[in-house]
């Protein structure tokens, strides 16, 4: 399910796996192989994945860190927040 814009597990029991590449969704395609991956890279920082099944629910929260060699040619966490919203809107003129 890596790069699936929304993704959501089966419902058939048994043990099923859904993972992020840590990307937002990239453009959209008429073609379904292509719609979606390739994104721009989510920001560092805290994230919540979240499961709910019928009346339960567990969340569990994560940390995505900054590249030590980025950080350390001076690249900061504005940097990145300013190229992910060109990127997002890149994305976005493309879809």
């Amino acid at each position: 399910m890596v790069g699936t814009v929304n993704p959501r597990l089966p419902t058939t029991p048994g043990l099923h796996r859904v993972t992020w590449d840590f990307a937002h969704p990239g453009p959209w395609s008429e073609n379904p192989e292509r719609a979606g991956p390739d994104g721009p890279l989510a920001l560092p920082g805290t994230y919540r994945a979240r499961l709910t099944v019928g009346g339960w629910r567990a969340e569990r929260t994560f940390r995505i860190e900054m590249d030590p060699r980025v950080e350390e040619v001076g690249v900061t966490h504005a940097d990145l927040e300013a190229q992910l919203a060109l990127s997002l809107r890149v994305r976005d003129a493309l879809t």
